[in-house]
């Protein structure tokens, strides 16, 4: 017996879904949720990056993983689910290095090319990422241009965008096809959005770790010595570190003991959270509207440490208002009410583009009315 398709059936095209973290496929699952719930939108995935040495994500969502990265894979792979379902929207989901090895997926603007030409079905892309920089000796540096190429040509096909920082909608706006709306919205909390928030001196004065092993070993390493400067300047008692570790993370940062909890899965996480009052993130600080791990601090109300050498914001965020840096003198910045009230404005910044802000962006663009604007700098 043929399946009825959904109400309002809606593609999503990603690189991985798989029972490993995964910052794009969680944004995928989450956004897929958002839109069955506020907009009726019934999502299909098709994983273009299967991880064979990776466990399938058995999570009720239909997913179609195709057999080679290539543009006639995936051409027959959305043609055989538009026979079914008519044309419906797509959400494309673009990080290159998820399509190709080295980061050039040449073969993309080719297929989602020809599926333009094959039917109405509008095409909405999420820019996570744009193209790689790094010094002459890197292979990112020679390559960085390609990806720039197929960031563009991807634009261009485009009917609407999303990306989540500034910087990315600046070089996207004149790329995009005449009459196609960017909107920028940074990305929301993978791990829950909390209703309720408890203030600063509510909390143990305990900092968290959490996400990839490449982020522990710079907290842990390349960063240590800030790390315990900035223990020392807010005279933090003690770390939660949340997250698999190889190699285990160390017992003690200076005289500050370290708990490690391991794998957490969304809700435990969300606990641990919301029982600390900072995090240590060694991320830019002009794009932290794309980082899943700042997006959860925010919405938890835990004010990030970043380990960075600059202290510049954007995005509607500023250093001393939304976040700490290590050059900065911290025991003062925290002083009196003002941690109190750099959570505040870190919490309102967030709810002012958290998981709902998203979805009705999303589905103003693959619906038929007109996108939203980018939304206007928060004010705290």
């Amino acid at each position: 017996m043929t399946p009825q398709p959904p109400i309002r059936p809606l593609i999503q095209i990603v690189p991985f879904r798989s029972t490993n973290p995964d910052g794009v496929g969680d944004y995928a699952r989450l956004l897929a949720e958002a839109l069955r719930r506020d907009h009726g939108y019934e999502t299909v995935f098709i994983v273009a990056s299967p991880d064979e040495g990776t466990a399938a994500l058995d999570d009720g969502w239909r997913t179609i993983s195709l057999s080679n990265r290539d543009a006639p894979s995936l051409i027959d792979a959305v043609s055989a689910l538009k026979t079914e379902l008519g044309d419906c929207p797509i959400v494309f989901h673009l990080s290159a290095y998820g399509f190709h090895n080295r980061g050039i997926p040449l073969w993309l603007p080719e297929a989602l090319s020809a599926l333009k030409k094959s039917g109405k079905s509008r095409l909405v892309a999420v820019f996570h990422e744009l193209f790689a920089t790094a010094p002459p000796w890197k292979s990112a540096f020679w390559l960085g241009w390609l990806q720039a190429r197929i960031a563009a040509r991807v634009a261009r096909l485009s009917d609407g965008g999303i990306t989540t920082v500034g910087v990315y909608e600046r070089w996207l706006r004149p790329r995009m096809k005449p009459g196609a709306a960017i909107v920028r919205a940074p990305v929301f909390s993978n791990m829950g959005e909390p209703q309720d928030v408890p203030p600063i001196d509510q909390r143990p004065n305990r900092a968290i770790v959490f996400g990839t092993n490449g982020l522990a070993s710079l907290v842990y390493g390349t960063h240590r010595d800030d790390t315990e400067a900035a223990l020392a300047a807010l005279q933090i008692e003690d770390i939660v570190d949340v997250g698999s570790r190889r190699p285990a993370a160390p017992d003690f940062l200076g005289q500050i003991s370290i708990l490690s909890k391991g794998r957490l899965d969304a809700g435990e996480v969300s606990r641990e959270l919301l029982e600390s009052r900072y995090a240590f993130l060694p991320y830019d600080t002009a794009r932290l509207g794309k980082s899943t791990i700042f997006a959860a601090l925010a919405a938890h109300g835990v004010i990030p440490i970043c380990l960075t050498n600059g202290s510049r914001g954007a995005d509607g965020l500023d250093q001393g208002s939304h976040f700490l840096t290590v050059n900065s003198d911290l025991a003062s910045m925290v002083s009196g009410g003002a941690a109190q009230q750099m959570q505040d404005c870190l919490v309102t910044w967030y709810a002012q583009h958290g998981i709902t802000y998203c979805s009705n962006a999303f589905a103003s663009l693959i619906g038929d009315h007109h996108a939203p604007e980018s939304e206007a700098t928060p004010q705290c």
